[in-house]
């Protein structure tokens, strides 16, 4: 996994090139996929009031004329929980917010908090939660959205191959 080391929360430079070349080519979509797919990313944490929202429940959160939705991790009665962000679009599709590092989180909300995680599992926890998408690095500078196909893949660990011009997802061998 390509990151920094120690990982201060910058954005991976082969992931930096790969997305400025998808900004500029869309065709490069799986090349940029790749480069996220096989690094750390930073999912967006917010603290909210304590018992806004019971286990399994969302809060919202609003940003870009969208409703963010957190799903609550270690809270106590009467104080704050931090929740892993995600945007509800008006047709009810959710997808859960990654970053590539500290900067483009800062760009998104300066008052939210990282937490690293493989990108394996930051598309688990998106799974997991019920979201269609991972939105990586909303507020940019480059925004990829991985979803469908792509987002399973990312979360089964699978390997991205060519055949010809498209890109394909190639599962392990089962054991």
């Amino acid at each position: 996994m390509p990151v920094p080391d120690p990982d201060l929360g910058e954005v991976a430079p082969e992931v930096a090139a790969a997305l400025a070349s998808y900004a500029a080519d869309a065709s490069t979509y799986a090349e940029a996929l790749a480069a996220v797919a096989n690094t750390r990313l930073l999912l967006a944490m917010v603290e909210v009031p304590a018992g806004t929202f019971a286990e399994g429940e969302h809060h919202d959160h609003g940003h870009d004329d969208d409703s963010g939705h957190g799903h609550g991790h270690g809270h106590a009665p009467g104080g704050t929980a931090m929740a892993a962000v995600s945007i509800q679009r008006p047709d009810g599709r959710r997808g859960m917010l990654a970053f590539t590092g500290v900067e483009p989180l800062r760009r998104w909300d300066p008052a939210a908090r990282p937490l690293p995680v493989t990108a394996r599992e930051a598309a688990e926890t998106a799974l997991g939660d019920g979201a269609e998408a991972l939105l990586v690095d909303l507020a940019g500078p480059v925004r990829l959205v991985v979803d469908g196909e792509d987002l399973e893949g990312v979360a089964g660990g699978w390997t991205l191959g060519r055949m010809g011009e498209r890109s394909v997802w190639i599962r392990p061998a089962p054991e």
